[in-house]
């Protein structure tokens, strides 16, 4: 038997084993207990951080006219970086504490099913939710005296760096090998369970429906595509073009250009 055959045998073996289970009652998977309401409350709450479109439009009006023209590109371009984390930040948290524990909870999942779906999901929650933290951090720290919303920040270098570099940078590159080498498998498996396994279904469209995060996740798979590199790269790649001398500071030109984030023939002035 090939390896085509073998992942198929498994998939078959996986829907076939799901329609055995006790009937799903849709209605009653997202009521508001304890949990769902909390997980609501913090998924709402991260999108509403960062749901203005830029920098430029997050700060005081006044304050942003203070500021000269390329201050302004510079936070812009670093309020982007920021809120693209966010969303994926966001689309894990609903991937793990909305479809999947509905998955074990509701169809009774076992792990390695769940996993089978959503591979390495776990560990890149807990990447990106740690940087997304430092990152917060950062903006909190740069806040002006006496305001809860003006902010101007001075230095972003050293957090790439340790990010994208040395064992963390190692530890990422680990981590979305196991997610995008098992993505085609991922949904491959989706679609057999959509097509073969009704409760499956159902539990997908009323996760959709009535989920914490309903609202961003409605008429889309649960499984999303490669994470949106072009868009963080496009973020990252104008930070670092602009990024002046004081935002680097602490990290060397030999640092920076260690990090995958920086080309190797970038100029730091």
């Amino acid at each position: 038997m090939d390896e085509t055959d073998t992942v198929s045998l498994k998939f078959k073996q996986a829907a076939d084993d799901s329609l055995s289970l006790t009937p799903l009652n849709a209605d009653s998977i997202f009521i508001e207990d304890p949990y769902t309401a909390s997980l609501r409350r913090e998924i709402e709450a991260d999108a509403h951080e960062f749901e203005a479109e830029s920098w430029s439009l997050s700060v005081d009006p006044a304050y942003v006219k203070k500021q000269k023209r390329e201050v302004v590109k510079r936070q812009d371009v670093l309020y982007e970086l920021m809120q693209t984390e966010a969303h994926h930040v966001r689309t894990l948290k609903i991937m793990l504490k909305v479809y999947s524990r509905a998955l074990r909870e509701e169809l009774q999942f076992s792990p390695k099913a769940v996993s089978l779906l959503f591979p390495g999901a776990d560990d890149l929650l807990e990447v990106h939710g740690h940087f997304l933290s430092r990152l917060k951090e950062r903006r909190q720290e740069s806040l002006e005296e006496g305001s809860d919303r003006n902010y101007i920040v001075q230095k972003i270098g050293d957090l790439l760096v340790q990010q994208f570099s040395g064992e963390n940078g190692e530890r990422m590159k680990e981590k979305y090998g196991v997610f995008c080498s098992g993505h085609n498998e991922a949904v491959s498996h989706y679609k057999l369970l959509l097509q073969q396994n009704k409760k499956f279904q159902n539990l997908i469209k009323c996760a959709s429906a009535q989920g914490p995060g309903a609202e961003s996740v409605v008429g889309q798979d649960p499984i999303p595509p490669h994470p949106g590199r072009h868009s963080w790269v496009k973020a990252a790649g104008g930070l670092v073009s602009m990024c002046p001398a004081a935002a680097l500071a602490h990290c060397t030109p030999q640092q920076l250009q260690t990090c995958s984030l920086y080309p190797k023939d970038s100029t730091l002035k």
